[in-house]
C-alpha cells in the first residue's frame, strides 16, 4: 500500500510539472493582441521605434515653388461647355469638312453631299432638330440608319465647329461653296511660274528668267487640275488641288515644285 501511494504521488508531480510547462509556452507564443472591450474592437499592438518616426519625417521633400501657369491669349476658341447660351451659333448654312458638304436649312431640312459642289450627290437627307444650344441632332430619311446623329458645337478661332462621331470636324462657310472650276480661273504664282486659267478652258505658263511660254487647256479630272499643253511633245501636268479647313481652293502643287498661290493684284494707288 505505501508502495502503491509513493508510485501515485511521483506520477501526480510529473504531470503538474508538464501543465505548468504547456502554460508557460503558451504565453511566448500568445500574439500581442489587444483584448477587445465594449468600447473598441481588438487591435493589434506594434512596436515601433521612435527613431523611425524622426527618420520618415527627414525623408519627406520639402516644398517646391511652382511657377504661376502663364496667360492664356484668348483666341476665340471655345469648348462645347464654354459656348455662351446667349450668343448661340447660328446652325443654318453651309457646313464643310473637306470630304462632305452639308447644308441645313431654315425649313428644318438638310442634306450631306459627297463631293465637288455642284455636281457631288446626296448621300443623306433627312430633319434636323436643336434642343439646347450646345448640339443639334440629325435624323436622316434616305439611309439604312435607324439611330440618330449628334452634332457636337464648338468654336475654333471664333469660327463654328460642328463635329458627329467618326467623320472630321465640320466648319462653317460664309457663304455658299463656289463651283470648283470658278475658283480655278485667275492667275497663280510662286517665286518661279506664273500659271494663268482662263474661263474658256485654256491656260498659259511663264517661268522666271525664260521668254518661253507654255500654252494649252485645263481640265479637272477625279479632283485634280490637269495641264493639257498644246505641244504634242510636251507632257501633261498634273496638279493637286490644295484646301484650308474653310473648304476653299487655297494653292495648287505638283509635287516637285512651289505651290502656286492665288495672285490677287494690288489696287492701283490711283484708283
Amino acid at each position: 500500500m505505501k508502495y502503491r501511494l509513493a508510485l501515485w504521488m511521483i506520477m501526480t508531480s510529473i504531470a503538474c510539472t508538464g501543465c505548468k510547462s504547456e502554460e508557460a509556452l503558451a504565453k511566448q507564443s500568445k500574439p500581442l493582441v489587444k483584448p477587445a472591450t465594449a468600447a473598441e474592437p481588438a487591435t493589434r499592438i506594434t512596436a515601433e521605434p521612435m527613431e523611425a518616426d524622426a527618420s520618415k519625417d527627414a525623408a519627406e521633400p520639402e516644398a517646391v515653388a511652382v511657377a504661376p501657369a502663364p496667360i492664356r491669349i484668348d483666341d476665340g476658341t471655345r469648348t462645347t461647355y464654354q459656348l455662351d447660351p446667349a450668343d448661340p451659333i447660328e446652325i443654318v448654312g453651309w457646313w464643310d469638312n473637306g470630304q462632305y458638304l452639308m447644308v441645313v436649312q431654315y425649313d428644318y431640312a438638310y442634306r450631306v453631299l459627297h463631293g465637288e459642289y455642284p455636281d457631288a450627290p446626296v448621300v443623306e437627307r433627312g430633319r434636323w432638330t436643336q434642343k439646347n444650344h450646345s448640339r443639334f441632332t440629325l435624323e436622316p430619311y434616305n439611309t439604312s440608319k435607324v439611330e440618330s446623329e449628334q452634332v457636337i458645337l464648338s468654336k475654333d478661332r471664333g469660327l463654328p465647329i460642328a463635329t458627329i462621331e467618326g467623320l472630321p470636324p465640320f466648319h462653317k462657310l460664309t457663304k455658299a461653296p463656289v463651283q470648283v472650276e470658278r475658283q480655278l480661273v485667275g492667275n497663280w504664282k510662286n517665286k518661279e511660274s506664273s500659271l494663268t486659267l482662263d474661263e474658256n478652258g485654256s491656260f498659259q505658263m511663264t517661268h522666271e528668267g525664260s521668254e518661253k511660254r507654255t500654252t494649252g487647256s485645263w481640265r479637272l479630272e477625279q479632283g485634280a487640275l490637269v495641264l493639257e499643253p498644246g505641244d504634242p511633245e510636251e507632257d501633261p501636268v498634273v496638279y493637286t488641288l490644295i484646301k484650308p479647313e474653310r473648304g476653299r481652293i487655297d494653292s495648287i502643287e505638283d509635287g516637285e515644285n512651289p505651290p502656286l498661290l492665288r495672285f490677287v493684284p494690288k489696287p492701283s494707288s490711283n484708283s
